[in-house]
This record gives structure tokens, C-alpha cells and sequence, in this order.
């Protein structure tokens, strides 16, 4: 089975989903809080090998124009750290709205607002993993 890890950074807190390529289905796996780069990357480098992770997807954000924008440009630099660290190739995926998705999730639901409070980025991360499933093509492994 080939396991991929989806994350979505954020300023405060990361989220992760995991999915797989056969399946073509992500879930929620775990937020955490940021602390530093080097301390996130050694925490999603003990994920990618709990999970036998083959593969990461992490959401971008751009700008109207179609360049990153800040938080997209530290996406890049977050994925080529990870990428150099773990050896995995690293993946982008357009994260518009996932963070709304997720909430109308959350909402659809039946959770309360409580519950949603520091889930909704692992909710975003599945979001994200999943549209890059999504755009597969048929028959990819």
C-alpha cells in the first residue's frame, strides 16, 4: 500500500491526514503546534515512519495572480526541508478553501464548535490530500 501524508501549515498549529494511493481516500491524522522548523520536521519524520509514509502532499496558497503568496512561499521552504530530511518526494496541492471545507465539514457534522477548536487543520490536511487524489489519474499507483 503506498501511504501518503498530507499536511497543512499553519502559523500556529499543523495538521496531517493520511490516504492512500489505492484507495484514494485521506483522513484526519493529528494536529500539533508549531514550534520550530527543525522540531515540526522531526515530528512529521517520526510520522513518515510510523506510517511507512512513501510520499507527502503539502498545501500551497497563491495570490491572484498565481504566485505564492507568504504563507505558500513558506510551504515551498517547509516541503524542500522535509524533502531533503526524509528523502521523500514532496508534492504541492492548491489549498484554497480547504480551511472553509473543512469547517462545512465540521459543521455537516454535527460538531460542536468546542470539538472543531485545533481539529479543523488535521480536517484541512485531509481536504487537501484529497483533492490531490482527486486529480489523480485513473489507474495511478
Amino acid at each position: 500500500m503506498t501511504n501518503i501524508l498530507g499536511i497543512d501549515l499553519g502559523e500556529k498549529r499543523i495538521g496531517l491526514a493520511i490516504g492512500s494511493v489505492e484507495a484514494k481516500l485521506s483522513r484526519p491524522l493529528e494536529v500539533f503546534s508549531h514550534r520550530s522548523r527543525r522540531d515540526d520536521i522531526d515530528h512529521i519524520s517520526h510520522v513518515i515512519k510510523s506510517h511507512e509514509i512513501s510520499r507527502i502532499v503539502i498545501g500551497i496558497s497563491f495570490q491572484e495572480d498565481g504566485s505564492p503568496n507568504s504563507m505558500g512561499r513558506h510551504a515551498l521552504s517547509f516541503g524542500k526541508d522535509i524533502e531533503k530530511d526524509s528523502g521523500l518526494p514532496v508534492e504541492y496541492c492548491d489549498e484554497a478553501l480547504s480551511t472553509r471545507e473543512a469547517k462545512d465539514n465540521a459543521l455537516h457534522s454535527g460538531i460542536s464548535k468546542k470539538h472543531r477548536q485545533g481539529h479543523l487543520d488535521a480536517v484541512a490536511a485531509a481536504v487537501i490530500l484529497q483533492s490531490y487524489f482527486d486529480k489523480l489519474p485513473t489507474g495511478y499507483t
